[in-house]
């Protein structure tokens, strides 16, 4: 068992062994993301409030990825500079490198937020690693733990696309909004008590249809999983995309309304309205001088900057895997596509050039 092991671990070598986290603190709330993908919610003065979100990705009744019991490191957990003035980002890759066992997935995951916001964007891309087409479903594990404790925590259902997880007493609140896609296919909750660790328990909930709209947790909690719904015929390395905003308050009606600046910023920054295209691009959010990437590519690779006229800007090249920073000096405010063509393959990313 992850937790167990994990503990008994770092008893030895707490300092080699202990999973790495990064925090950001946006003077109104915290956010941390460590190696394996877990997600946590903190108040300013280090107060949890959700003891984990994570991603679940479902093949079959028998083999769905999970982060308590699956999730490995691909690329740890970092702090990046590709932001927009004052915005905040971290990243990492993870896999089921930790037991190995199917499906084969990779999450790719940017958790964008701004000073001063209530509000985090986190962009999941799914890589199908399993050398075949499938069918998947994706949602989202929430584990709340608000004001700090776990009794009395309320699960509730606000619209088609907002989720909330609220403790009336402790003034606190955390929602989830759906932001691609922008409804929810299905939400389920239940008493923390009565949660599993299977693989059957994680697929009968990703694959139901029903709504849990208002459900009180146990002494342990509440437990719901917000499920984004089928991704159909995914080909092998392709990716699947899966968005949301991760929202702070103090009330469920504070959360309603944090809701909709997280949309707003989301479709002014980070939304793609290009067709067909749309599940293949990450948004990356450059500042005026410049931006940075990650590849993991071998051999040499090009590049090239496309405005939303077709007309190539800027080209370059790469020799190695790791980050790359590519100059942004002379371009005009606006939206443009970087094309990396290595290993055969052509990647496309959308980026937003401010000033």
């Amino acid at each position: 068992m992850r937790k167990i092991l994990k503990v008994a671990v770092c008893i030895v070598l707490p300092v080699v062994l202990f999973a790495r986290t990064v925090t950001i603190n946006t003077g109104q709330f915290q956010i941390q993301l460590n190696d394996y993908g877990r997600i946590r919610v903190f108040t300013t003065d280090g107060t949890r409030n959700m003891d984990r979100i994570s991603l679940l990705v479902g093949l079959n009744s028998s083999a769905v990825f999970d982060y308590y019991s699956d999730a490995g490191t691909r690329r740890a957990t970092d702090s990046t500079g590709n932001t927009l003035p004052q915005s905040l980002e971290m990243f990492g890759v993870f896999d089921n490198s930790y037991s190995n066992l199917p499906p084969a997935v990779s999450e790719s995951l940017h958790i964008y937020t701004w000073n001063g916001k209530n509000f985090a964007i986190c962009d999941f891309h799914i890589t199908n690693e399993t050398g075949q087409t499938s069918d998947f479903y994706v949602s989202l594990e929430l584990i709340s733990q608000i004001g700090g404790t776990y009794e009395n925590d309320t699960s509730e259902v606000l619209s088609d696309r907002l989720a909330v997880m609220y403790d009336g007493s402790a003034n606190s609140a955390v929602g989830v909004v759906m932001l691609h896609p922008q409804s929810m296919f299905s939400y389920r909750a239940l008493p923390w008590g009565e949660h599993q660790y299977d693989d059957g328990f994680y697929w009968l909930l990703m694959t139901s249809t029903d709504i849990d709209t208002l459900v009180l947790g146990d002494a342990n909690g509440v437990y719901g999983v917000l499920n984004a719904g089928l991704y159909r015929g995914i080909e092998s390395d392709s990716k699947m995309r899966f968005v949301v905003g991760i929202l702070f308050g103090q009330s469920k009606e504070e959360i309603q309304t944090v809701a909709q600046e997280c949309i707003d910023y989301y479709e002014q920054y980070m939304g793609v309205r290009e067709g067909a295209f749309r599940d293949k691009w990450t948004t990356i959010l450059a500042a005026a001088s410049s931006f940075k990437i990650y590849t993991d590519f071998t051999g040499l690779a090009e590049w090239k900057l496309i405005d939303v006229g077709g007309n190539v800007v800027k080209t370059g090249k790469i020799n190695s895997s790791g980050w790359h920073e590519i100059s942004t000096r002379g371009l005009g405010q606006g939206i443009y596509f970087l094309n990396i063509s290595a290993d055969g393959k052509e990647f496309i990313r959308r980026v937003v050039v401010v000033k």
